[in-house]
């Protein structure tokens, strides 16, 4: 069913009020596309209907919006997606970080903090989690007090149906093939009976998940030493960036580091954030006001 632009221009506002992603009006297609199924599950025969379910305060509404952020956020993901990313922060930012944790740790319960913000179905966190690992058991001799426990690694995403597969650890066959490297398979678990591959409980052991949405305030999950918001800016508009980036930099420390996707750029939207390159890879630093 077609969409008239009055109805589009209800969706669009509702769909950015609810998850800030700011449609552009040749985005018609996407509603029809992604949203159709919704009107024959719940009988309804107008866009209209549909958006009157939508902004109504019931259970009903509440599951059907679930759905639509579902629906409407892609979730493309795959493990070590872009691997130039991981293989520099691998190289160059694990290195930084386990050198001044190591300096400035007091108690047993310090950690090294990371956040992986909008993390689909996890598969970004658990491969930090695995580089994480192997890292840790290659620079045994290197940092001999550095244990993999010293690590912990927060996924957070809007949808409650992506972070039930997070939280389950478990891919299918054609999710894990997607990749992954050889060496780093012996970090999951093969359930041959069910054809899924369930993640190995250590490496599971420093990763926690939640539902978060960027839109609102993130200040409650504390504080952290690198954050991962890849390919989301794209949907945001100016204004949204701009907060977001906010409150990314009162998370962060000085120096603390931001990674977003290759083709986000925040010149502009923040004076708190300088651009630096690892190799093939722009990472965001805070800025150090005492510099």
């Amino acid at each position: 069913m077609q969409i008239t632009q009055a109805d589009f221009d209800l969706f669009k506002q509702l769909i950015h009020d609810l998850i800030g992603i700011a449609l552009s009006d040749d985005k018609k297609y996407l509603i029809e596309g992604r949203l159709a199924h919704l009107l024959k599950k719940y009988e309804l025969s107008t866009w209209k209907e549909l958006y009157t379910l939508l902004r109504a305060n019931s259970t009903q509404s509440q599951v059907a919006k679930e759905e639509l952020i579902v629906a409407i956020t892609t979730n493309e993901t795959s493990f070590f997606r872009d691997i130039h990313p991981f293989k520099n922060i691998e190289k160059y930012v694990f290195p930084e970080l386990v050198q001044n944790f190591l300096e400035r740790r007091k108690s047993p319960r310090d950690k090294i903090k990371i956040w992986c913000a909008a993390c689909s179905t996890g598969q970004e966190p658990y491969s930090l989690a695995i580089l994480l690992k192997d890292f840790v058991e290659r620079n045994k001799f290197k940092y001999p007090t550095l244990q993999y426990e010293d690590f912990s690694i927060l996924g957070t995403d809007i949808s409650s149906g992506v972070l039930q597969k997070c939280n389950s650890g478990q891919f299918s066959e054609i999710e894990f093939g997607r990749g992954l490297e050889e060496k780093y398979k012996k970090n999951f678990v093969h359930m041959p009976d069910e054809k899924i591959w369930k993640i190995d409980d250590k490496i599971k052991s420093i990763l926690t998940f939640k539902m978060v949405n960027l839109i609102n305030s993130v200040q409650h999950l504390g504080s952290f030493d690198f954050i991962l918001c890849r390919n989301v800016f794209i949907y945001f508009n100016e204004t949204t960036k701009k907060q977001i980036l906010e409150q990314f930099a009162k998370m962060l420390p000085p120096k603390g580091y931001l990674l977003l996707g290759s083709s986000e750029g925040i010149a502009r939207l923040s004076d708190q954030f300088v651009p630096e390159r690892f190799d093939t890879t722009i990472i965001y630093r805070k800025i150090n006001p005492a510099e």
